[in-house]
């Protein structure tokens, strides 16, 4: 396994992964740093967003619960 990480012309970064990388654990962190770059343009505080992310789950579970445990 390799990781290659650079930034072309345009100002990108790219990265580049050869070799059996976890494709469900590289998506993870993909959308780890996705979350991390909305908190830094968000006017609410990390706390409200969690508390956000709490209600959306459990809003989740109570309309999914049946589905996993009948």
């Amino acid at each position: 396994m390799s990781l290659d990480i650079r930034r072309n012309q345009r100002d990108e970064l790219v990265i580049t992964l050869k070799g059996g990388w976890d494709t469900e654990k590289v998506q993870r962190v993909l959308d780890y740093l996705r979350h991390l770059e909305v908190l830094k343009k968000s006017k609410a505080s990390a706390k409200e967003i969690d508390a956000l992310a709490m209600e959306a789950k459990s809003s989740w579970w109570k309309k999914n619960r049946k589905r996993f445990m009948p």
